[in-house]
């Protein structure tokens, strides 16, 4: 099957659009049909011819009559250099362009300063390259070389004048450029030029081939070689042939041609039939012939110059193609050959990989993921980047540049998402968010449904209780796994919180307090009175209690208890004795364990002491003696208690025995306790003379305060436990608590120590 090389270009040029430079895309001005009534002049869909499709097409009307005119004006937003190949495609409404028709068709070509570099006013059959002849209304090219040069070409402008009672309309498809300027290896994305002379001969009278190797220059269309055959005689036959190849090798399915043509003449149908092309493979022989051609597929390069183009689709692999051209009788044969090209239709397709692993559900996204190696990506969703995510379903395509400026496609990855289940619902509830007590329970249920549900939390039976804050739903699956979610319940848990702000807790009877609670509601006091202070005069110690309600029916309560002081304060004091020996420091005499407090008690020293130095604090007195002072010294003191209720105090008197050292050095291995407790509880029940067992040669004698011996004992071995052993009260009876005399001998000629002991229970 024949298939012209500018169907092929146009295929090529849609599959290399590279970054517009290529196709048409930008619309520059258009006479528009006016909207809504049949258009007689002007134009229809005109952003169809810049939209790199060749299925879409913008289309002049022109019923208008002789001198009218209407007119589309297109091009490329990166223009074309001198020297390129334009191309416009056109096509009639409904038949085959009429020589009337097509002489009424001007072609423009501006460049972007609007300077007019190329005309042709009036077409004719010679113009016209056939692109395809499929079904009723074929599709022509007309295309032109435009000469080298420092200019360039960016709008195109095709105008169709008007015929005397005829509406005449031609469809416009996207025009095109190719430059030969790219072309510096012989190869554009696809499209080969042969770049190598093997060989060329001829046999008969006169015949040549002339400069074969302007045939492999890399398309430059002023060069050519030429094959030369004289007129011929019958029976004298004759042939002239080249053969051109490639940098790689032609495959089966590639499209190859020659460029040819005849000074100032269109190919004739003879000189056409007369023309071979062989294909050779890697061996010199000869895998495929196609054996003469018609005007039927003939592809004319450039307006009426004689540039066409023969060729095929090659069943075969091949690394050459041979033209061979026969003598005719009667014809002076001549013919010039620019070069021969291959053409690859089977573009590389390009992956597209997708993250779906099953069913695919509305709300889900699809990650689409091209191959790599490519410098730009275009999808069909306008996306640039190699991956992209969709959540349509549809079928999603992809075009690709590489490093070179050629353009690939992709296959298409269709994409299905799935309809999602009808979405349960709930029962009603009161209110969302629904705000229930905490420790109170909620219930959701969620209506019938044909499909399983299952709730947030895990559960699935119909109803749940809920007992804690949070967002609650039903959802449901169907067997394509796409799930549907009910609205969602807010659940708020509510507590009634009441706190003490302030009240005095301690107060004098009858005392008027006003009690201050925080609360989230309404306060009600035990008496039925309302607020957040409360105010009592209780005469006994009292509790009283708040309740809390809040908006939503929670509710928590307060005790707060007033404590009523039970009596007046009370101060007593009591004199106390003690005894130390001389030289001691720091001496510890408790003046306030027998002294009747009721209240917060404070001791405060009034008088003395007039040998020494003297502390208190918290009943106790500290005491240290002048150096090498030994007799009597007295301090008074004060003690006061307060409640909330009063204050009172009293005072009483330490008096201090300071035992003059028995041995004359401070001999600290006696001490004398200052009483005794003698109540049986284990503690200072005896009396016990610190170091008594360094004198066993020691006496020791107790006096009442009316000088009666009441004890004695020789040796004493520290178990006097307030008993009396002598005296009117002998018999070891139990002596009255009070303060007793005590005489201390050592034995040892030392003096005898005296000094007060205090007996108490």
């Amino acid at each position: 099957m024949k298939k012209s090389l500018l169907f092929l270009l146009c295929a090529f040029v849609l599959k290399t659009a590279i970054r517009g430079q290529f196709y048409s895309d930008t619309l520059f001005f258009a006479n528009t049909c006016p909207t809504g009534v049949a258009c007689t002049g002007g134009c229809t869909d005109p952003m169809f011819a810049v939209d790199s499709n060749l299925m879409n097409f913008a289309t002049l009307y022109n019923g208008l009559g002789v001198g009218s005119s209407v007119s589309i004006e297109y091009g490329f937003s990166v223009p074309a250099q001198g020297g390129a190949l334009i191309g416009i495609t056109l096509q009639e409404g409904n038949q085959f362009l009429s020589v009337g028709l097509l002489s009424n068709i001007t072609v423009e070509l501006f460049s972007s300063t609007g300077t007019l570099v190329g005309q042709k006013a009036g077409l004719d059959l010679q113009d016209l390259g056939l692109l395809s002849s499929n079904g009723s209304v074929p599709t022509y090219v007309v295309s032109f070389f435009t000469a080298p040069g420092n200019y360039n070409i960016q709008r195109v402008r095709v105008t169709l004048g008007g015929v005397a009672n005829v509406l005449n309309d031609i469809r416009v498809y996207n025009a095109f450029y190719l430059d030969p300027a790219q072309n510096t290896s012989g190869n554009i994305c696809g499209l080969e030029y042969a770049v190598n002379h093997v060989s060329s001969s001829c046999s008969g009278l006169l015949c040549s081939v002339q400069n074969p190797q302007l045939a492999v220059d890399l398309l430059n269309y002023d060069d050519y070689a030429t094959l030369n055959i004289p007129v011929g005689l019958l029976g004298v036959l004759g042939t002239a042939q080249i053969e051109l190849s490639w940098n790689t090798p032609g495959d089966s399915g590639d499209f190859v041609g020659f460029i040819i043509g005849q000074q100032n003449l269109v190919l004739s149908v003879a000189l056409l039939d007369a023309m071979d092309v062989e294909l050779i493979d890697s061996s010199g022989n000869v895998v495929f012939a196609q054996l003469g051609f018609q005007t039927v597929g003939l592809t004319l390069l450039s307006g009426t110059s004689d540039k066409s183009i023969i060729g095929f689709y090659s069943p075969v692999k091949f690394v050459s193609a041979r033209l061979r051209l026969t003598q005719l009788v009667g014809l002076l044969t001549s013919l010039r050959v620019y070069g021969a090209v291959k053409f690859n239709p089977t573009p590389q397709v390009i992956g597209i990989s997708s993250s779906a692993t099953g069913n695919l559900c509305q709300g889900d996204t699809v990650t689409l993921t091209a191959s790599s190696g490519y410098a730009q990506y275009f999808w069909s969703t306008g996306d640039t980047t190699q991956t992209i995510s969709v959540t349509q379903s549809g079928n999603y395509t992809l075009t690709a540049v590489d490093s070179s400026a050629c353009t690939f496609y992709s296959t298409v990855a269709p994409v299905t998402f799935n309809p999602l289940p009808a979405a349960p619902a709930l029962a009603a509830v009161s209110a969302n968010p629904l705000t229930i007590c905490q420790g109170d329970t909620a219930t959701l249920t969620v209506n019938s449904s044909s499909l399983p549900f299952t709730w947030s939390t895990g559960d699935t039976t119909q109803s749940i209780p809920v007992t804690t804050a949070g967002f609650y739903y039903a959802g449901v699956t169907d067997t394509l796994g796409c799930s549907s979610y009910s609205d969602t319940v807010q659940v708020n848990i509510e507590t009634a919180d009441i706190s003490l702000l302030s009240a005095a807790n301690d107060i004098c009877a009858g005392t008027p307090v006003t009690i201050t609670v925080l609360a989230n509601g309404t306060v009600t006091w035990n008496d039925g009175s309302m607020g957040t202070s409360y105010m009592v005069s209780p005469v006994t110690t009292t509790t009283y209690t708040a309740f809390v309600i809040t908006t939503h029916g929670c509710n928590d309560m307060l005790q707060v208890t007033i404590n009523v002081a039970d009596s007046t304060p009370v101060a007593q004091a009591m004199d106390d004795n003690g005894t130390i020996e001389e030289n001691d420091m720091n001496i510890a005499l408790d003046v306030g364990n027998n002294d009747v407090l009721h209240g917060t008690p404070a001791w405060t020293i009034l008088a003395g002491p007039q040998h020494g130095s003297a502390g208190i604090q918290n009943g106790e007195i500290t005491y240290t003696p002048s150096p090498n002072y030994f007799g009597n010294d007295s301090i008074q003191y004060e003690v006061c208690t307060d409640n909330i209720c009063g204050n009172v105090c009293d005072t009483a008197w330490l008096r201090i025995l300071i035992q003059e050292d028995p041995d004359g050095s401070n001999n600290p291995l006696i001490r004398v306790p200052g009483g005794v407790s003698h109540n049986g509880d284990g503690v200072n029940d005896l009396l016990v003379i610190e170091g008594i067992e360094y004198y066993p040669n020691n006496r020791l004698t107790i006096l009442n305060r009316w000088g009666e011996v009441v004890y004695r004992s020789a040796p004493y071995t520290n178990n006097w436990d307030g008993y009396a052993n002598t005296g009117l009260v002998a018999g070891h009876d139990k002596l009255p608590d009070g303060t007793y005399y005590y005489v201390l001998i050592l034995g040892d000629e030392s003096k005898p120590m005296r000094g007060f002991i205090e007996l108490r229970k």
